[in-house]
């Protein structure tokens, strides 16, 4: 281990984070049970990581979150709305996560926040269809994903999620898909095309080796799906040189100007 990664290693231990409450600028209420929760609050409401993206999507009202985490994506961009319009937009939104604690909190934050009814959390499970898949769960709620196994805080065997069949008779939904799980995007490009399709705009993470910018970019070609604007991490690359699609880990934002519905 690096003295760097040590040293990260060692602050992320120290950091007070359990059961810390804060209520945004517009008033949300969020709670940060956890290290893993302390890194997404921290990627959206510190870094503000997402806000190169949030300006592209001021007229989004509807949209899918996949994994949600702690949703702390979805109410950074509800919060950046009700920013910019002075109040709290009429807003419907579906977040998915396959780790039940994750789901649990976010339902939780949807409660606190007056939200149910037009939102909702459920867990999904992205991989090769009509299958189980291994899912390592970590203990502090991040990185949890179908292609580890074994040294985590829980294992489990799980059913994938068809999420096209899921979601097919919503039609309020499809502003949005953001899409962070972890390396299993590839199972929703290859098998989920249509329901892709459906969207306005497309906001999805790669991760090396699983899934990696190329293979990103090469699909939104094929489709004649516009990049709007993309970042590639630090993490193992020297952003000096530029954002590249060559980095190991990166977000991209396209459009879609045909959907289908």
């Amino acid at each position: 281990m690096s003295v760097r990664r040590l040293l990260k290693s060692v602050v992320r231990d120290m950091l007070p984070y359990a059961d810390l409450d804060f209520r945004t600028p517009s008033g949300l209420h969020l709670r940060v049970p956890d290290r893993g929760a302390w890194s997404s609050v921290g990627e959206v409401f510190v870094a503000r990581g997402y806000d190169p993206f949030y300006r592209h999507l001021e007229r989004v009202r509807h949209w899918v979150d996949l994994g949600c985490n702690q949703g702390f994506f979805s109410f950074g961009l509800l919060e950046h709305l009700a920013r910019k319009e002075g109040h709290f937009p009429d807003t419907r939104v579906f977040l998915g996560d396959a780790n039940e604690t994750c789901v649990s909190r976010v339902s939780a934050a949807i409660g606190n926040n007056n939200l149910q009814g037009k939102w909702k959390c459920e867990r999904v499970i992205i991989g090769p269809p009509d299958t189980n898949v291994r899912f390592e769960q970590h203990k502090d709620s991040v990185h949890s994903n179908i292609f580890a196994w074994g040294r985590s805080h829980k294992n489990f065997n799980l059913a994938t999620t068809n999420i096209t069949q899921m979601l097919a008779k919503e039609q309020n939904l499809f502003d949005l898909i953001k899409i962070d799980i972890e390396g299993a995007e590839k199972f929703l490009f290859e098998h989920h095309l249509n329901f892709l399709q459906r969207f306005h705009h497309g906001l999805c993470e790669w991760h090396v080796p699983m899934f990696s910018g190329p293979q990103l970019v090469e699909l939104l070609k094929q489709r004649n799906w516009r990049v709007v604007e993309f970042l590639s991490s630090g993490d193992q690359y020297d952003l000096r040189r530029g954002n590249s699609w060559e980095s190991p880990y990166g977000v991209a934002l396209w459009e879609n100007s045909a959907p289908t519905g």
